[in-house]
């Protein structure tokens, strides 16, 4: 670790001691259960792919029907939400057909019927939008009129992820069918285009700069007025507070089964004593991936409010005046409204070494990096952001910044353009 600090995993196996025939008869029937469940499994893949089949044989692709999908949300959200909401707005929905798919996580098991309907969808849909990595949707061949996007529920490029975590952990397999399918790829600039399509392995050309939906509420001075009276109403401290910090970390560990937090890396009894000093307040917003709470004392609970629970970060950000994060995508939305950001690394080495960043970490963030807890809290106390950076980071990672990059997905990607084809 950076801080100098050693860890040693110990793993001791006990030898196994001679199994009693009893043990034994267990164990065979144990293993023929499992080849069964195993053999069960791979015959329902091979009907459910021979379904696919024949709903594709007869499927009348007319260019009108639409499937909003989602293996990681239990119901419409993010950019979909903004999608189809702006379509209803538009009329559009007099022109279209919606289908609606989604689960709250790509382990939850479907009933055999709700699975035969989706793969129904997926055969007999015009234009497919997921917004993050999905393993049923790979599994296909689709028509070549068919459109795949994937509106994808990050923004900018910041982390490594697929082909560019070769050597590192979490990396793909080289013959992958993950995210080959897709055929339209909204961004917001031209260098995010770039890096992602290195890191799905699909060529440069199916990315479109034309922005992300979600951004547009950053533009939206009513929207923002509505979410801040929200927030205010969900976190009443905030509003008589002189500032408020939001502390939004990413998770460590490789995806959701293993995602873990080092909350000995902050104190949030010091924490609690400069905010009471500064009679400020903070929220703590972790990933969604950690699934263990934050324990804040019971004497600060009026400083220091848990978000966990609240869904969508974005809106927290309308109250907030200084963002403290380390390597989440959080930075790109924060810099839209133009507010100070501190970086609080103190695993930037570690981190870099088995996640790593498309660029060196310390020309990428737009504010300053601070390597331990003393070091924030002083960065904290004399305001000192590094903002400088701030303008330049917004126009190399934003190729608009006009509020209408919904309208552009829409107009470019789902009613013009061709599959495969530069918009």
């Amino acid at each position: 670790m950076d801080t100098a600090e050693y860890y040693l995993n110990v793993d001791y196996k006990e030898p196994p001691r001679p199994q009693t025939f009893r043990e034994r008869r267990r164990e065979r029937r144990r293993t023929r259960k499992n080849d069964l469940k195993k053999d069960i499994t791979a015959i329902k893949e091979w009907i459910y792919h021979k379904a696919f089949r024949f709903f594709s044989k007869f499927a009348k692709h007319e260019g009108n029907i639409i499937l909003f999908s989602s293996g990681s949300r239990a119901e419409i959200g993010g950019n979909e939400e903004f999608i189809y909401k702006r379509m209803i707005e538009r009329g559009l929905d007099k022109q279209y057909k919606f289908r609606f798919d989604f689960k709250a996580n790509i382990n939850e098991a479907r009933s055999m019927f709700k699975k035969f309907r989706f793969y129904y969808y997926l055969a007999t849909s015009d234009i497919i939008l997921l917004d993050d990595y999905y393993p049923e949707i790979y599994k296909f061949d689709y028509a070549k009129d068919v459109k795949v996007l994937q509106v994808w529920h990050a923004c900018g490029a910041f982390k490594t992820l697929g082909f560019e975590r070769v050597g590192k952990p979490g990396e793909p397999p080289f013959n992958t069918r993950v995210h080959k399918c897709y055929t339209h790829v909204p961004v917001s600039s031209e260098h995010s285009a770039k890096h992602h399509a290195e890191g799905f392995a699909i060529d440069e050309r199916k990315f479109y700069p034309v922005g992300i939906p979600r951004t547009d509420i950053f533009f939206d001075e009513e929207y923002k007025a509505a979410v801040r009276e929200k927030d205010y109403d969900e976190f009443p401290a905030c509003r008589s507070a002189k500032k408020v910090y939001l502390y939004a970390p990413t998770f460590r560990g490789n995806n959701v089964t293993n995602a873990w937090f080092p909350f000995d890396k902050f104190d949030l009894d010091r924490w609690g004593e400069f905010l009471e000093k500064e009679d400020s307040v903070l929220i703590i917003k972790l990933h969604p991936f950690v699934k263990k709470r934050v324990e804040i004392p019971e004497r600060y609970r009026d400083r220091i409010l848990d978000a966990t629970d609240y869904r969508e970060v974005n809106d927290i950000l309308f109250i907030v005046d200084v963002l403290i994060t380390d390597y989440s995508s959080i930075i790109y939305e924060m810099s839209l409204l133009g507010k100070p950001m501190l970086f609080f690394a103190f695993d930037r080495r570690h981190y870099e070494s088995t996640r790593d960043f498309y660029e060196p970490y310390e020309q990428l963030v737009p504010g300053r990096i601070v390597s331990d807890f003393d070091e924030l809290l002083e960065a904290m106390e004399k305001e000192d952001y590094d903002f400088h950076k701030m303008d330049a980071f917004v126009k190399k990672n934003f190729k608009y910044t006009d509020g209408k990059s919904t309208d552009r997905v829409i107009d470019q990607l789902i009613i013009g353009g061709q599959a495969g084809v530069k918009g």
